[in-house]
């Protein structure tokens, strides 16, 4: 799988958005995650909206923000003479707070957090009682879960991936700062493709 973790709907009109993440889903093979979010707090997200020539919006905005990105998106998809992702990608939504993990749940086809959020059982578990409201089947729900890379998470049976396998996290993605070791990256691929 591959796609990006995560873009910020506020930074790109959802015409714009559809057409990459179908160009791409074709380029792939049908390969594509579409991660998206509503732009994190922190200085780090409002020195970029500042960069580009915009206000940071209050997080209920942001919110309703992405809901109609997603709808938008999928719309334009179904639209006839707009290029259609065969499958459509699966949007996961970055949730760092109960209020996000519901509207993933809701309107998204999964969530993604920090491995080491203080709450995650809490927000995995609200994200799936709302895909399962929403009339969608819960089991197809998926929940990644991002990490600083590090050796912990790489031995089959540690106590840390049995916790995420426990919550119901179904993906580890790791994040490998630079410099760059290739061999150390090609171990964390052969272990993270280990059962646990």
């Amino acid at each position: 799988m591959l796609g990006p973790l995560v873009l910020n709907v506020a930074n790109r009109p959802p015409g714009l958005l559809a057409t990459m993440a179908a160009t791409l889903q074709e380029v792939s093979g049908g390969r594509v995650v579409l991660g998206l979010g509503a732009g994190g707090g922190g200085r780090r997200y409002v020195r970029e909206q500042e960069a580009i020539g915009r206000t940071v919006a209050p997080d209920a905005v942001r919110r309703t923000q992405v809901e109609a990105c997603i709808s938008e998106v999928r719309r334009l998809w179904r639209s006839p003479g707009f290029l259609e992702p065969d499958p459509h990608p699966p949007f996961v939504i970055g949730a760092r707070g109960p209020k996000m993990a519901e509207l993933a749940g809701w309107v998204g086809d999964g969530m993604n957090t920090r491995a080491t959020h203080p709450r995650l059982q809490e927000l995995v578990t609200l994200a799936r009682d709302a895909h399962a409201r929403s009339d969608r089947d819960p089991g197809r729900f998926l929940v990644t879960a991002l990490a600083e890379f590090d050796e912990r998470w790489l031995a089959i049976g540690s106590p840390e991936r049995a916790g995420l396998a426990a919550i119901g996290v179904d993906r580890l993605i790791l994040s490998v700062p630079a410099p760059y070791d290739r061999r150390r990256i090609t171990k964390a691929g052969r272990s993270l493709g280990q059962v646990a």
